[in-house]
């Protein structure tokens, strides 16, 4: 099983009740879970996998829910193309796709 050591840190957020923060703290993992979380002395200290979070903050198990999903399903469509939930999908439905504006260099 893997196993992942990120130490170091320099803040851990802990996501718990308390929601500590720790100073040069670190997270141990394996198969993907994570095991321990506390500062870095009281970890293990090998790991098939070890990152050095120095000067980082770590926050173990957020989840980043903005990452602008809703692009990566629609990257394949083409650019005149529109999807139902964006604007002017109802415009597009009733009478096609509208006209795109092509950007234009300034007059000199």
């Amino acid at each position: 099983m893997p196993t992942l050591l990120a130490r170091n840190a320099e803040v851990l957020v802990a996501m718990d009740g308390q929601r500590r923060e720790l100073k040069n703290a670190g997270l141990y993992a394996e198969d993907g879970i994570i095991k321990q979380v506390g500062p870095t002395a009281a970890l293990p200290s090998t790991a098939d996998t070890i990152i050095d979070l120095t000067g980082q903050i770590a926050l173990p198990g957020f989840v980043n829910a903005h990452h602008h999903l809703n692009q990566t399903r629609t990257r394949t469509f083409p650019a005149h193309r529109t999807t139902i939930s964006s604007p002017g999908s109802r415009r597009s439905i009733a009478y096609g796709p509208a006209p795109i504006p092509r950007p234009r260099a300034p007059a000199r």
